[in-house]
C-alpha cells in the first residue's frame, strides 16, 4: 500500500510538471525508476534573442523517491563557466537534501532557472577580439550557442564576404556551422565597452621577423620553398609563343632537330615510297628514325626489293651478274675461252 501511494504521488507530481513545462520536459520510465530531462533558459519574457545561457537538467528518481533525494546532473551547459556549473550543482544538491520526504522536483527546476537568469551573461571570451563580455555589451548568440560582440561578428562577416563567392555561406568561427545573421542589425549595434588596442610590435619582434624573412629568401633561392602556382605551371606549354630554335614547320614536325621530317640525312629511299623531293627512311626503319641498311645475298641486288637500287653483286660465270631480268647487274667476269670463242666475240 505504501509503495502504491508513493507511486501515485510521483505520477501526480510529474503530471503537474508536464503541464507547466510543456515543451521543455521529457519524461521516461524504466520499471519503477523515472528520468526527467528539462531544457532550461533564463526568464526573459520569452525573448530568445537575449537568452545567452542554457542548461539541460537531468533528474533521476529511484523507487524510494521522495524518501530519497533524486540524482541531479547538469548537461549541455552553454554560456556558463565551470565554476558556475559546479556552483549550480552544489546548490541543487543542498536543496534536495533539505527537502527529503517531500516533492522537490519543481523547486529544483525553478532554482536552476533563477540562477540562469542571474547569470545571463556568457562567461567566456569573444573568440574574435578575445575580450570577455561585460554588462551592457551588445552580444549576439548563434543557433549553435556561440557568443560574439555584434560589431566583432559584423567585421568577421564582411571579411568573409570578400574572400568567398556569393553562393558560399559564412561559417561559425568556432564550430563551422552555417550562420544565420542580419548584417545591418549587427553593424548598427554599439561598439564593445573595452577599448580596442592597436598592435605595435616591439624591437625584438621586428628583429625576429627580419631574420625569418632572410631565412625564407635563402630557402626560396635554393628551391626549398614549394610555390603551388609555379609547380602547377611547370609543365605548361603555350602554343601561342614560338619555340626557340625552330624556324620552320619541318623542324617542328621532325623529332630530331637538324634533320628533315621523316628520315635521316644521307639515306636513300625507294622510288614512290616518300613524297616528291623528300628522302624517306631506309628499309626497316620507322618514319623519322635513322635505319640500318640490309645486306643482300649473292645473286640479288644487295638484298634490295623490286624497284629499289642496291649494290652490285658479283654473280657466277655465265649469268648476268646474278641480277633479275630487266635490272642492271654487274659485268660478268668469265674464265678465259678458246681462240675460236674469242674470234667469234671479236667478229660480233
Amino acid at each position: 500500500i505504501r509503495l502504491r501511494r508513493r507511486l501515485r504521488s510521483v505520477v501526480s507530481e510529474i503530471d503537474v510538471l508536464k503541464s507547466i513545462y510543456t515543451d521543455e520536459i521529457h519524461v521516461s520510465r524504466r520499471l519503477s525508476q523515472w528520468e526527467l530531462k528539462v531544457t532550461l533558459h533564463p526568464a526573459t519574457a520569452d525573448d530568445i534573442n537575449v537568452q545567452y545561457v542554457r542548461v539541460t537538467l537531468l533528474l533521476s528518481l529511484s523507487a524510494q523517491y521522495p524518501d530519497t533525494s533524486p540524482t541531479i546532473s547538469v548537461q549541455n551547459a552553454r554560456g556558463l563557466s565551470d565554476e558556475q556549473i559546479h556552483s549550480l550543482e552544489d546548490v541543487l544538491a543542498m536543496l534536495a537534501e533539505t527537502n527529503v520526504g517531500s516533492p522537490v522536483l519543481y523547486q529544483l527546476i525553478e532554482k536552476t532557472k533563477e540562477m540562469l537568469t542571474e547569470n545571463n551573461v556568457p562567461q567566456c571570451q569573444c573568440v574574435i577580439c578575445l575580450y570577455r563580455f561585460r554588462d551592457g555589451d551588445a552580444i549576439t548568440k548563434t543557433l549553435c550557442y556561440h557568443y560574439f560582440h555584434c560589431r566583432c561578428l559584423a567585421r568577421y562577416i564582411q571579411h568573409r564576404h570578400t574572400d568567398t563567392t556569393p553562393q558560399e555561406k559564412v561559417m561559425c568561427p568556432v564550430c563551422r556551422e552555417p550562420l544565420t545573421y542580419d548584417l545591418t542589425d549587427l553593424l548598427s549595434a554599439p561598439l564593445p565597452s573595452h577599448p580596442e588596442e592597436v598592435y605595435k610590435p616591439d624591437p625584438g619582434e621586428l628583429r625576429r621577423r627580419n631574420d625569418l624573412e632572410q631565412i625564407y629568401e635563402r630557402q626560396r633561392a635554393r628551391g626549398g620553398i614549394i610555390d603551388l602556382t609555379v609547380e602547377s605551371n611547370r609543365y605548361f606549354i603555350s602554343i601561342a609563343e614560338p619555340v626557340a630554335g625552330l624556324s620552320s614547320e619541318e623542324d617542328v614536325a621532325s623529332p630530331f632537330p637538324g634533320t628533315p621530317a621523316g628520315g635521316a640525312t644521307g639515306n636513300s629511299a625507294a622510288p614512290g615510297a616518300g613524297e616528291t623531293g623528300k628522302t624517306g627512311p631506309p628499309h626497316g626503319a620507322e618514319p623519322g628514325k635513322p635505319g640500318r641498311p640490309r645486306r643482300g645475298k649473292p645473286g640479288t641486288p644487295a638484298g634490295g626489293e623490286a624497284g629499289k637500287a642496291g649494290t652490285p653483286a658479283f654473280g657466277k660465270p655465265g649469268s648476268p651478274a646474278g641480277g633479275q631480268a630487266g635490272k642492271p647487274g654487274a659485268p660478268d667476269l668469265g674464265k678465259p675461252g678458246t681462240p675460236e670463242e674469242a674470234g667469234r666475240a671479236s667478229d660480233s
